[in-house]
């Protein structure tokens, strides 16, 4: 089914294309993904709607997109897109989205683009697609090689620095492409503010302080563990104040014996002095009086 946002779907009628019909035959052979390479999709996916969860951004993969707005235009199948106001809702055959040129706040282009190479389309992702997603307004574009050994050859590997499988670029206020220069191995994305780390076969987001981002599904399992760590410490703390007042309370009962068995040494003491006292005629009760 074509996947629109309900805003846009209102405020633009559909055009029945012709390869939202005829998936087979856009770009060939990018449609066919290895295993390593839906992985990465998912894993970006849902990482990047976690980020997102609360804009009104979304995050898709597989969905055509048109750029010309004409009925057999061919479009391009991004890996991944993160787009503004994005909110999928079922409409009619396909799956599509179609950049408004006349009206960006309605259908602005994406704000990033994600391609994950493959042994067919690296050359694509990396020699032609930066041209047509500058042409579109696409914010941020990255490509990332996932494959081992690494598709691309020796020049574009060089090109990528110190990873040897990222790659990106960025718009600049003249509305063309710049490549994001590396930083310690990694691609800072201004769009997700997150840098994107090459690690192993792996593409990771981390945000700012460093700090690994999750996808929705990691973020629920830790705030359980740090729930569940703040109960086992709000017990610990209990067991410690309950451990305190028993300590306290034996410490009482103690001082209680000791006060008793003083109070006892000293009422032995005084029937010994009456006693003593008697012996030399001398009533004690008289001396208190």
């Amino acid at each position: 089914m074509t996947i629109e946002s309900e805003q846009k779907v209102q405020a633009q009628p559909y055009i029945r294309r012709y390869y939202d019909s005829h998936p087979n035959e856009i770009e060939g052979v990018e449609l066919s993904q290895t295993g390593i390479h839906a992985v990465t999709i998912s894993y970006l996916v849902e990482v990047l709607k976690w980020r997102f969860h609360d804009q009104n951004v979304g995050v898709i993969d597989g969905v055509n997109l048109y750029y010309k707005n004409g009925v057999d235009e061919m479009p391009k199948v991004p890996d991944i897109m993160v787009i503004d106001g994005y909110a999928p809702v079922p409409t009619v055959e396909g799956r599509s989205y179609t950049i408004r040129k006349d009206s960006p706040d309605l259908a602005p282009p994406p704000r990033l683009v994600i391609e994950i190479a493959s042994d067919e389309t690296w050359e694509r992702d990396l020699v032609v697609k930066p041209g047509s997603y500058e042409r579109m307004g696409v914010l941020e574009y990255f490509v990332f090689d996932a494959s081992e050994p690494p598709e691309w050859n020796k020049d574009w590997r060089k090109q990528a620095g110190g990873s040897k499988r990222l790659i990106g670029w960025r718009l600049d206020n003249d509305k063309k492409y710049q490549r994001i220069p590396l930083e310690n191995g990694r691609l800072w994305s201004a769009q997700t503010a997150s840098w994107l780390a090459v690690e192993g076969l792996n593409i990771r987001l981390y945000d700012q302080q460093n700090q690994l981002r999750l996808t929705g599904e990691e973020a629920e399992r830790l705030q359980k563990l740090i729930e569940r760590g703040r109960a086992d410490q709000a017990e610990a703390q209990l067991e410690r104040a309950e451990a305190a007042l028993e300590t306290e309370r034996q410490q009482a009962e103690v001082e209680r014996r000791r006060s008793e068995a003083r109070l006892e040494t000293e009422r032995l003491q005084l029937e010994k002095l009456k006693a003593r006292l008697r012996e030399m005629g001398q009533n004690p009760d008289d001396l208190l009086k």
